[in-house]
């Protein structure tokens, strides 16, 4: 029986698992009154794009981050 390695309590699996998918992440189910969706295959990379997208588009400091806003980000984040 193969191992998987879960990430948070979506049962999100690391790349190499039998059950690994792109990682899909559309900015308005966060609440944001925005059409930007993003697709990748690390949640570094997912993580990344995310931030900078925050920044650019809806002017957003790192400071301006709650956690609350943070965890319902993560929980917008879908396996595709």
């Amino acid at each position: 029986m193969r191992r998987r390695e879960a990430i948070g309590k979506q049962g999100l699996y690391r790349p190499g698992s039998q059950n690994y998918r792109m990682l899909q992440y559309a900015c308005k189910t966060a609440g944001f009154d925005c059409d930007a969706v993003f697709s990748t295959k690390t949640e570094e990379e997912m993580t990344e794009l995310i931030g900078k997208h925050a920044t650019e588009v809806h002017g957003l400091e790192p400071s301006d981050l709650s956690p609350e806003l943070m965890r319902k980000v993560k929980a917008s984040i879908q396996r595709i």
